[in-house]
């Protein structure tokens, strides 16, 4: 978490708003002390000036080590880490709308290292990106504990999800995803947020997910 908070204090120094995803945001607000949620590198999503952004880690000393279309992958010169700093949450970022904005307006204050985080709703449908679209539900038993965790520790506005998840026309991921993590993990989905799960992908997922 030190990683990333570094990486984001290194845009704020240049103006950029930028926020922390997944596990990393996650390590200091449902677990209980961060080596409890292992993580290979760090994820921070820049709101803004992605370039800019990118020539902040290297003239801070961190390497380039790989490229995606929605992420590139830098090495800590100190030896800590990786940074993934990333322009969207998955590949293919026109499928699944960015709202800067939003996601800004919505965040909250950190508690710990992390000076901002993404509201509950927003990090559970990052997660559910993630799991669904970029893995194709293909994720580590600590990734699909994450949804436990949020499910069971955060209150998560159900209406307010599922509003977030058809404006950026998730509705599909966020469902299989959740679902998923139900099975595998016993994840505490809330019967007023299955009410508004897609009926259809339920009746189909229901008896392969057993």
């Amino acid at each position: 978490v030190g990683l990333a908070a570094r990486a984001l204090g290194l845009l704020e120094a240049r103006g950029l708003r930028g926020l922390p995803l997944k596990g990393t945001a996650l390590a200091e607000t449902v677990y209980d002390v961060e080596l409890d949620r292992p993580m290979s590198d760090v994820d921070v999503l820049a709101l803004e000036g992605w370039a800019e952004g990118v020539e902040a880690l290297l003239a801070a000393g961190f390497v380039e080590v790989a490229r995606g279309d929605h992420a590139w992958a830098f090495r800590d010169p100190g030896g800590s880490g990786i940074v993934e700093l990333h322009r969207s949450v998955v590949s293919a970022p026109g499928l699944f709308p960015l709202d800067p904005e939003g996601l800004w307006a919505r965040s909250r204050a950190g508690r710990g290292q992390l000076r901002r985080l993404p509201s509950a709703e927003d990090l559970l449908l990052q997660l559910a990106l993630h799991a669904a679209f970029q893995h194709g539900l293909v994720l580590s038993l600590v990734q699909w504990l994450d949804f436990r965790r949020v499910l069971e520790r955060e209150a998560i506005d159900a209406d307010r999800l599922l509003a977030l998840a058809g404006a950026a026309r998730a509705e599909v991921p966020l469902a299989a995803a959740l679902l998923a993590a139900e099975a595998i993990v016993s994840a505490p989905v809330p019967a007023t947020l299955r009410q508004g799960l897609p009926a259809g992908l339920q009746r189909w997922l229901s008896p392969r997910l057993a």
